[in-house]
């Protein structure tokens, strides 16, 4: 069974290299622009893993997205990948945010497409 990947960016240039990268990869992948997006979205696609950016509609959309996934029973519980040009220890780090949250990794801004499959595959443990 193909495994799904649902990216969650507001940069379409991001989304359109991510989506080549992973769908030739043969990841069925779907989108969303804004976590208000991703929200309408997700139940509807069932993704297997959610790449997510943080800073979208505001600077810390994604992480009110993933906490949201974490808290609310109406939502899927799913693996997530972050992606931030934050760096690898933004501030928020310190704040607690992944006591809640399903974060399996964080990636920096802009990622390479290889190293995005090789993650992608790693959280859902494919060789």
């Amino acid at each position: 069974m193909t495994k799904k990947v649902f990216l969650v960016d507001d940069d379409q240039d991001i989304i359109v290299q991510n989506k080549l990268a992973l769908t030739a990869k043969g990841f069925t992948v779907e989108d969303a622009g804004s976590a208000k997006e991703a929200t309408e979205k997700i139940n509807k696609f069932h993704p297997d893993v959610i790449v997510l950016d943080v800073m979208m509609e505001n600077p810390r959309a994604g992480l009110e997205f993933a906490g949201k996934m974490a808290t609310d029973p109406a939502m899927p519980k799913i693996p997530i990948i972050l992606l931030t040009s934050d760096g690898q220890n933004p501030g928020w780090l310190a704040e607690g945010a992944f006591t809640w949250a399903r974060v399996a990794k964080i990636l920096d801004k802009p990622v390479t497409p290889e190293k995005l499959v090789d993650t992608v595959k790693s959280v859902l443990g494919k060789k």
